[in-house]
């Protein structure tokens, strides 16, 4: 961006920078992406999903990746546990708000979320590392100021 951010951030209201989303449910066994695609830059501030994984023995790790125009991962945002076979509904959370991961029994699994300025456009996506052909990925969501493209 030749342009800095305080110039951008000056052409336009604050309330036109929020994009608050809700992602359609993937497919079981499938990933799902949300693309800002006529963007200038993105910051994500927070984003949710809900994990279920079937009885296939395998540990997954649910991540948010940021492809820079959807070409390859250039950011991981994950937590330092893995979830089992068999869970139903694990909540994770992802926010700028958080210094650093957490996870209880009965509790959303809470993740740290990279508070950078991210180049449009931009692909997120809600990434389940050794997906099986069981596990879902639903009640996806992202809060993001947007700086529209010219």
């Amino acid at each position: 961006m030749t342009d800095s951010l305080l110039e951008l951030l000056s052409e336009f209201g604050v309330r036109d920078l929020y994009d608050l989303s809700r992602i359609p449910n993937p497919a079981a066994g499938a990933n799902a992406t949300y693309v800002f695609e006529q963007a200038r830059a993105v910051r994500l501030l927070a984003a949710r999903a809900t994990v279920t994984t079937d009885a296939n023995a395998a540990n997954r790790i649910v991540s948010l990746d940021f492809l820079p125009a959807g070409a390859f991962v250039a950011l991981r945002n994950l937590p330092a546990v893995a979830i089992t076979a068999s869970t139903t509904g694990q909540q994770v959370e992802w926010g700028t708000q958080y210094g650093q991961w957490d996870v209880n029994t009965n509790t959303p699994l809470v993740v740290p979320l990279t508070d950078e300025w991210m180049p449009g456009p931009l692909a997120v996506r809600f990434t389940l590392d050794n997906i099986q052909a069981g596990d879902t990925l639903t009640a996806l969501s992202i809060v993001a100021q947007v700086i529209p493209a010219r």
